[in-house]
């Protein structure tokens, strides 16, 4: 692993360990879903480390750093519990990988963690668990009208998708883009 031979062994537990970790503290942002929620989002975010650790990215650096987490697997209990300070440990991730790296490949390295952070936060509809009724129709309905409104100003967007981020989910993630310095907060998953 090229890239990672740059790195002193905590730095590269820090960067390898970073993308779960972010999963685990957004997943655990919202406990409107109760336990169900937490299992999905954790079922969610392994899918997404195993499918990013077998793809292919425009940063080598990025694909080695999956590849490494997928093959970690074993240490993801102990890194389930390391989440106390993800903002933080992101501002020396972005210090570290900045420092050591071309732009290119800190920007994907920040990319990839902010798309897994949103993938798990998408996946899970907390909305649906704990509101009531006339909650959903009145919401339901404004997303409906919403999207008829876009579509007469030739803007579309995907509005079933705007109920999976719960309120603290986005929080969660606005914190951790303005931790790792994010030009945007949200990065939407790939397809």
């Amino acid at each position: 692993m090229a890239f990672l031979e740059s790195f002193s062994a905590e730095e590269k537990t820090l960067l390898v360990s970073l993308p779960y970790r972010v999963g685990i503290w957004v997943s655990n942002a919202d406990k409107t879903g109760n336990a169900l929620s937490s299992i999905h989002e954790r079922d969610e975010l392994h899918k997404i480390i195993a499918k990013k650790a077998a793809g292919l990215f425009e940063s080598a650096f990025v694909h080695e750093i999956m590849s490494e987490l997928k093959l970690r697997e074993a240490d993801w209990p102990k890194w389930q519990g390391q989440i106390g300070d993800i903002e933080a440990d992101c501002r020396t991730a972005v210090t570290v990988v900045s420092a050591k790296l071309i732009e290119h490949d800190a920007k994907g390295y920040k990319e990839n963690i902010m798309q897994i952070a949103t993938t798990v936060a998408l996946s899970f509809r907390e909305f649906d668990v704990q509101t009531s009724f006339c909650k959903k129709i009145t919401t339901h309905l404004g997303i409906a009208f919403d999207k008829f409104m876009g579509g007469f100003k030739g803007e579309s967007y995907v509005s079933s998708s705007l109920l999976n981020i719960s309120v603290a989910e986005d929080m969660a993630l606005s914190k951790l883009a303005k931790a790792l310095q994010f030009e945007s907060n949200i990065v939407l998953p790939d397809k």
